[in-house]
């Protein structure tokens, strides 16, 4: 970059620097976080310059880039629109490989906007136009290859939609194919987001695994990114199987912490109900309410609201432990959360939230409608029979059952 500015203002000098801007920008998206300052100055120099020469097939990367930066900073109407953006251009140049990157960048934000079953075909769209062989060079041109992606927030697309055994699926194979291309950045998002899958379908050993895993490369490497990530995961595994809760929550918190230090704003909310279900755990009532309300008001603030229905859920669950009495704000909230989850069709979120309901109710003698609601939900599940989730609503029916129904 030094020796080009000694250069002549010319049509190759600003095609040698925007390559240059690219590799930067990658590179810098690994080892300063992808909505690092750096990064935005990058792709931003890097837009200019396209406009200047009028490079269309260039301004793809570009554009990747700035949906990068919009999408972790967690501004996604902005992400979205870009993704957009990329489609168009991708179907104007007939570009196959730019198409699996389009799709990438349009399923990513509707995932965290909550309009998930779009998002999973958007990112299944891409996972099959995706060919390895094609794409192989794409890892270091943005910076972590499509089909880890693709195949990672699918995985979080089909948990979220009541399909745990898909979703297993397409995590297994997002770590396989990391593991294939041999490259750290790729195999880091493929070992968080695995970690997160297993967070979600609350098998602890697994998610404590896929942390420690992905906090090793990220140290490895140098990922200021994904390494917080790991640690906020590890540490509601370590809380889960009964370590130090205090300890398990300041670590969590740390982590949060120097996830918004690389200028992320994206993921709050999901984090920030893993520490209000930790400082359940350690009977920290009211500090757990506080985190909830914080992420609720990120919900509102920034459309952010895949886990919005949990949030709801978890803030009922915690109002129970502060004041039982207060049934009627407990069901509100549990109520809430189930309308949320069926409206974004967010069936493994409904049944949690049906779970807490059934309970209340069967707990105040109302069990026939306790079990009307279970044996609706746990009906629709056709996979996913030993998870957690699914084993607890059955085996309230089965109680219910046993002990017999008011009329």
């Amino acid at each position: 970059m030094e020796l080009l500015e000694a250069s002549p203002d010319t049509t190759e000098r600003a095609q040698r620097e925007l390559q240059l801007q690219l590799a930067l920008g990658s590179a810098l998206m690994a080892t300063r976080g992808y909505a690092a300052p750096e990064v935005e100055q990058a792709y931003v120099r890097a837009r200019a310059l396209c406009s200047d020469i009028d490079l269309t097939p260039q301004l793809f990367p570009v554009l990747h880039g700035l949906y990068r930066i919009y999408h972790v900073r967690g501004d996604l109407i902005a992400a979205r629109e870009v993704g957009e953006h990329l489609t168009e251009l991708g179907q104007s140049l007939g570009d196959q490989t730019l198409l699996v990157e389009a799709n990438r960048a349009l399923g990513v934000p509707l995932l965290w906007l909550g309009e998930v079953a779009l998002a999973r075909a958007k990112l299944e769209a891409g996972t099959a136009l995706y060919d390895a062989k094609l794409l192989r060079s794409h890892a270091y041109t943005y910076g972590i290859d499509p089909g880890v992606v693709c195949l990672s927030y699918a995985a979080l697309a089909w948990w979220f939609l009541g399909f745990n055994d898909q979703a297993l699926d397409r995590s297994q194979r997002a770590l396989a194919l990391a593991d294939e291309l041999a490259h750290p950045h790729s195999r880091a998002l493929a070992l968080v987001w695995a970690a997160w899958l297993r967070q979600f379908r609350r098998e602890v050993p697994s998610t404590e695994e896929m942390a420690q895993a992905a906090i090793r490369l990220c140290s490895e490497h140098g990922y200021p990114l994904w390494r917080p990530m790991g640690a906020i995961l590890h540490g509601w595994a370590l809380s889960e199987s009964g370590q130090k809760p205090d300890d398990c929550i300041a670590q969590m918190r740390q982590g949060l912490a120097d996830l918004r230090a690389t200028g992320a704003g994206l993921w709050r909310p999901c984090f920030l109900a893993l520490i209000a279900e930790a400082c359940n755990k350690a009977n920290r009532i009211e500090e757990g309410l506080t985190v909830l309300d914080q992420a609720l008001v990120i919900v509102q603030e920034r459309a952010e609201r895949f886990y919005e229905a949990e949030l709801h859920r978890l803030r009922g669950e915690l109002l129970l432990r502060c004041n039982p009495a207060n049934v009627s704000a407990c069901e509100t909230c549990f109520r809430t959360a189930i309308a949320i989850a069926r409206n974004q069709q967010a069936r493994s979120l409904e049944l949690r939230a049906a779970t807490s309901l059934a309970r209340l109710w069967a707990e105040r003698g109302e069990r026939r409608n306790a079990q009307d609601l279970l044996t609706g939900i746990c009906g629709w599940f056709t996979e996913g029979f030993g998870t957690p989730d699914l084993q607890e609503a059955q085996a309230m029916l089965s109680e219910l059952g046993d002990r017999g129904l008011d009329e």
